[in-house]
């Protein structure tokens, strides 16, 4: 059998003898030590990948017994091995197992445990538990007691966010925490109407995979529970609320726990007015979990472009550093290159509201999905031929950071156009059209328009932007050279770039 070394004591523990199934931070194996058998719990987490960090669980847990909170023997990292362990007394079984054997639970045996829970967050509330689940809440003395505090504390501190997440129960976890907000003492008042809906019904409020889970956590209100009382009913609403700040104390919680001494629906007058105000708190989720929704959007869709405006200065310094290094005597100007007759200029990325078709009938399938977009182009002084040729000609594109019909995700993309029925001709392309425009989604569109694609799309980024750059220093070079030219047909094709 394995032995650690912490803080206190040497320990011994059988890793054939597991105690319940491996949670989100750890496994709990049957050990021993100078107190006797024990439980010790060892972490999924590296001392390497926390970086030797001191694992504090809360010190003023060590030592103490409290009434509805399961004490802590020991804890920190092995000194013989890479490992973070935690050591406790063992307990008779989970809320996890009793659901599991019982279902749901009448109200007058979910109350009482409620009640435990509640009096465990109250003893320790200066700790936000942050895991606040049916198998971290366990039965010892005659009482559910709570487990695990400050365990997701130590590893937030220890590890990414995507680490975190990934360690989180889903069911149970607040919208905060799948937003990387900070947590606070309303996240296990949520993670507690989770808890309380589980005991009702025999499973939590949202269901499905990890992706279904998350979306209803941040955007969907929670499902009613039938056949209760409705001042029940509305308070399990109030827990779940998206924003913190709205849900009920603990102590207003536990208040309304306490009156509630029948869970079923009462009758007369009271109870209508009981089911009015259940009626209200669930509109007034609903509207909050629309609101919530449209500010993840919205917040989700900013990332986005903040994203693609980094990687666009990514792929234009190194374009314009390859120029450089090859053609020390260009002289460079606010967004601008010069050499020769030859100009290279680009826009700062421009962010977009998410977009949808604005007119009636508009086909969908050409719609692109586009964070941000620039334009770039080069510029070359020609000599004119006849009259109506111009004295500088212009190639430019539209740079769009865009998810199209036929992608999942977002990459940035040169696309350029021209206009069939202009009198310009081929002196005006081709020429780059903003994302904003109705005209660049409708180039894409099986339908009749005045502009058709004329270079492109090409995908720019990661595994692609070698060749974009090998096409623009090329273009310029030419444009250096005064001998870049309106194209002699359209759409463009590979000779023009030759």
């Amino acid at each position: 059998m394995p032995t650690i070394a912490l803080g206190k004591h040497e320990w011994n523990f059988d890793e054939s003898q597991r105690l319940g199934p491996p949670g989100g931070f750890g496994e709990v194996f049957r050990g021993s030590g100078p107190s006797g058998d024990v439980a010790v719990k060892r972490l999924k987490l590296t001392a390497g990948a926390a970086a030797h960090r001191e694992m504090k669980i809360g010190e003023s847990l060590v030592d103490r017994e409290y009434r509805h909170v399961v004490p802590v023997y020991d804890y920190g990292q092995d000194a013989n091995g890479d490992g973070y362990y935690l050591v406790m007394p063992i307990c008779e079984r989970s809320l996890q197992d009793h659901l599991r054997d019982n279902g749901p639970l009448p109200w007058s045996e979910a109350k009482p445990i409620i009640l435990d829970i509640i009096a465990g967050l109250k003893e320790v509330e200066n700790i936000v538990h942050r895991d606040l689940k049916p198998g971290n809440v366990l039965y010892r003395d005659g009482r559910w007691q709570i487990a695990d505090f400050g365990i997701a504390k130590f590893v937030e501190d220890s590890t990414s966010l995507e680490t975190l997440r990934h360690s989180l129960t889903p069911p149970y976890a607040a919208p905060e925490q799948w937003l990387g907000e900070r947590p606070s003492g309303g996240t296990d008042v949520y993670a507690l109407g989770c808890i309380i809906h589980t005991l009702l019904t025999g499973a939590p409020p949202f269901g499905g995979d990890i992706n279904d889970v998350r979306e209803a956590h941040l955007q969907k209100p929670p499902p009613q529970v039938l056949g209760i009382d409705p001042r029940l009913g509305g308070l399990v609403n109030h827990m779940l609320r998206k924003a913190q700040a709205v849900r009920p104390s603990l102590d207003r919680v536990q208040a309304l726990i306490l009156a509630t001494n029948d869970a079923l629906p009462a009758a007369g007058p009271r109870a209508s007015l009981a089911a009015a105000g259940q009626a209200v708190a669930r509109a007034a989720a609903t509207d909050e979990a629309e609101l919530v929704a449209a500010q993840t959007a919205a917040k989700e869709w900013k990332a986005i472009g903040d994203d693609g405006a980094r990687d666009f200065a990514g792929i234009l310094n190194r374009l314009k550093a390859i120029i450089v290094a090859d053609a020390p005597n260009a002289s460079t100007g606010i967004r601008e290159l010069a050499l020769g007759p030859a100009k290279l200029r680009w826009d700062v990325p421009t962010r977009l509201e998410r977009r949808v078709p604005t007119r009636p009938g508009l086909p969908t399938e050409g719609i692109w999905e586009v964070a941000a977009f620039s334009k770039l182009e080069v510029a070359c002084s020609i000599t004119k031929v006849s009259y109506h040729d111009p004295s500088v000609y212009t190639f430019s594109t539209t740079l769009a950071f865009a998810r199209t019909p036929q992608d999942t995700d977002f990459r940035w993309r040169e696309v350029a156009f021209y206009h069939q029925f202009s009198g310009a001709g081929m002196n005006e392309a081709p020429v780059a059209i903003p994302p904003s425009s109705e005209s660049f989604h409708t180039a894409f569109q099986p339908v009749i328009g005045g502009l058709a694609v004329a270079h492109g799309p090409f995908t720019i980024d990661a595994e692609d932007e070698d060749t974009f750059i090998d096409r623009w220093t090329g273009l310029f070079a030419k444009a250096a050279h005064g001998n870049l030219r309106p194209p002699n047909q359209l759409p463009l094709g590979p000779q023009f770039f030759a």
